[in-house]
């Protein structure tokens, strides 16, 4: 009797370690059958069904249009077009990471990497427009001048040219091809590396400008360092032996975005309240 209660009792063990084990695996990607961590989207998502980004971002708005001087239209809507860009991205990083999760278990699979692929194009736009946004905002607080002046139109024609490429280069009909991955890798390759001209060529370079300043530029280099080790991330999702049922790269990458882009909040405040401070 003992021997048996013991046997039962190791048996319910070994089906909980199991239960755990599964309740962990989550449904490969539709588009590709790549893996999906356990905690893939977990940040993207509970900020966005939360009211703490749109608390956050509101706050943000109401502070630095306040202390805007004689509420400077350019830089309000450069702050709110930041805000609406960094809202849009979590939006569509909640739906395409977390879609396991949303769509109905009966829905066809068909459905499924449509929604996919439509929310991954999203997902991508979103960057570029972060990116383009973040760039606007600061050039504007340092101060424009011609070099300033094309570099912004560049970054506007990067967002647009990301734009132009996903919708093009991966339209809704390319999920009839045999391989949609390889059919997407060009369109993929060619966004990314826009995404490496807006980060490492443009906010670099205004990076570079600005660490040489006084007063509002400091804040521009430290704001980037703060991007960098995310998009090393980014870099990172390419190498397989980094990645873990649970976690991997791409949590990494977007833990670090969320920190820029809140840094770029509060030192965007912190910039204004020292100028109403010195005037």
């Amino acid at each position: 009797a003992h021997r048996h209660n013991t046997l039962v009792r190791e048996t319910i063990m070994a089906d909980s370690v199991v239960s755990k084990a599964s309740a962990m695996l989550r449904a490969p990607y539709w588009l590709d059958g790549s893996p999906r961590p356990q905690y893939r989207g977990w940040m993207m998502g509970y900020l966005f069904r939360s009211t703490d980004w749109l608390v956050l971002s509101l706050l943000y708005l109401g502070t630095t249009t306040y202390l805007s001087k004689e509420w400077e239209l350019t830089g309000i809507t450069f702050r709110v077009l930041f805000t609406l860009a960094t809202a849009y991205n979590l939006q569509a990083s909640d739906w395409l990471h977390n879609l396991d999760k949303k769509l109905h278990p009966e829905i066809s699979k068909e459905t499924a990497r449509l929604t996919e692929l439509r929310h991954y194009r999203r997902d991508l736009v979103s960057i570029s427009a972060i990116l383009t946004a973040s760039h606007l905002l600061w050039i504007n607080n340092i101060g424009w001048d011609t070099s300033f002046l094309i570099s912004s139109i560049l970054g506007l024609l990067c967002t647009i040219s990301v734009f132009l490429c996903v919708y093009i280069g991966m339209p809704d009909k390319i999920l009839g091809e045999k391989d949609v991955f390889a059919s997407m890798k060009g369109s993929a390759l060619i966004v990314k590396a826009i995404f490496g001209f807006q980060f490492f060529g443009l906010l670099a370079h205004l990076a570079w400008y600005a660490a040489s300043l006084k007063g509002v530029a400091p804040a521009v280099p430290a704001i980037w360092l703060v991007y960098l080790p995310g998009f090393f991330a980014y870099i990172g999702k390419a190498f397989k032996f980094l990645k873990t049922v649970s976690f991997g790269p791409h949590e990494f990458f977007h833990m670090f975005i969320l920190i820029g882009h809140v840094s770029s909040m509060v030192l965007d405040t912190v910039v204004l309240a020292e100028q109403q401070f010195e005037n």
